[in-house]
């Protein structure tokens, strides 16, 4: 465990060593970013900067953080019209997401926005990035959009689960179809989609999981199964359960997901994922080393994939072309807590002193992009520093260039409350 004086001694002493020189490199390798003025064509150093990543993540501190989803919206439109990017995965429901991207003609752009997350879907921020995919989609090339997260939260998973299920178990002639127990395996379909926080016996849990296991080997059996969506399927039931029960494993999952899509649905196309900074980091373990709580329970973690990070497990599963930009906040407001109500009262953003949110701030008056892949051994920012990627609540200290490949640094955050800029 590093003492935090000596951090912080440590911290002083490296500006000291190379502020000269960094104050020179600072300007040259950042870009100013304007979300509201700037146009995609003005945005090529970002093209630069991902160069030929075939995959972007997009990260936000908090889901309350509105400025940063305008910028996020702003390069979406930029990485599909100047950069051939052509698939956006969301953070949400896969069952959901599946069963629409599969018939794409009989849904339209507000059955897909009915299925995001309302702080996504329905904050005035991003109502002018609804309208853009809206028009997208009219073209001869729409933007595609999937989901990758495991829990069945939407009013579409609640309709329709069961019924695909039930149709699924009758069609591949799977042997629950016909067992005692059928009954059973619904109704705890049923309390994972209407009850998060069931308590249920280990028995139960096991023969639960027992099923689930058996249905995806049976599926990946049969012959009548036209591909490996149905056998996901199964496996996000699996997950689901895992994480209401055991509330484990659920990044994990994710990633799980993520890469089937990646792999499977989208193997050769270019995609965007849409997410937190916390999925968004590349190196969980190098992020909070130095955190007296956070950095031992990593390093001490029996099962470190319950530990890592999305990107992290994403890179592990040989998916090495990813670009992961983290959106940062020097000021203004955010709504916490916006997964659970959009209407709760903004809170004021405040970060360390000796933080690269306060060294960025002193060298320009605008938001800025930089590049973290592409800064000289000896530039500033390639020091350890407090930042606070996650949340507003929480500043670690690391060398960042190691746990992200880019920072969009945001001045000013607004809350989703407050009027859209």
């Amino acid at each position: 465990m590093i003492n935090s004086k000596l951090v912080l001694m440590s911290i002083c002493f490296s500006i000291l060593v190379v502020a000269s020189k960094a104050q020179q490199l600072l300007i040259p390798d950042m870009k100013i970013f304007d979300a509201k003025n700037q146009t995609v064509s003005n945005l090529d150093y970002i093209g630069k900067a991902i160069s030929d990543s075939r995959v972007v993540i997009l990260g936000e501190q908090d889901h309350g953080d509105a400025s940063s989803m305008q910028a996020k919206a702003k390069l979406v439109q930029y990485l599909v019209e100047k950069k051939g990017f052509s698939v956006l995965l969301w953070e949400d429901d896969f069952f959901a997401f599946n069963q629409m991207s599969s018939n794409t003609n009989q849904y339209s752009i507000d059955s897909f926005k009915s299925i995001v997350s309302p702080f996504w879907s329905a904050s005035t921020a991003m109502q002018n990035f609804w309208n853009y995919l809206s028009e997208n989609a009219r073209t001869n090339k729409p933007l595609r959009m999937d989901g990758y997260a495991i829990a069945f939260r939407s009013a579409y998973a609640k309709r329709n689960l069961r019924t695909h299920l039930e149709a699924l178990l009758k069609t591949r002639e799977l042997s629950l179809e016909n067992s005692g127990d059928k009954n059973w395996f619904l109704s705890m379909v049923d309390s994972l989609l209407f009850n998060y926080n069931n308590k249920v016996e280990k028995t139960e849990q096991e023969k639960f999981y027992s099923w689930c296991d058996r249905l995806k080997t049976e599926l990946r059996k049969n012959k009548k199964t036209a591909n490996a969506v149905d056998e996901q399927l199964i496996y996000n039931i699996r997950a689901t359960a895992e994480y209401t029960w055991l509330r484990e494993y659920r990044v994990k999952h994710m990633a799980a997901n993520a890469y089937w899509l990646l792999q499977n649905r989208y193997k050769n196309k270019k995609v965007i994922i849409w997410t937190a900074n916390y999925h968004a980091i590349r190196d969980y373990g190098k992020a909070v080393e130095n955190h007296p709580t956070s950095g031992p329970m990593y390093r001490n973690a029996f099962d470190k994939d319950t530990v890592k990070s999305f990107t992290q497990l994403l890179l592990e599963k040989g998916q090495e072309s990813i670009y992961s930009l983290a959106c940062i906040s020097l000021s203004g407001t955010y709504t916490p807590r916006a997964w659970v109500s959009m209407d709760n009262p903004v809170e004021k953003i405040v970060v360390p002193e000796h933080s690269i949110e306060n060294i960025l701030n002193k060298q320009t008056s605008s938001s800025l992009f930089i590049d973290l892949r592409t800064l000289p051994t000896d530039h500033l920012l390639q020091s350890p520093w407090y930042m606070t990627p996650v949340l507003h609540t929480r500043s670690l200290i690391s060398q960042w260039a190691y746990v992200f490949d880019g920072i969009l640094f945001i001045k000013e955050q607004k809350g989703l409350k407050e009027p859209a800029e």
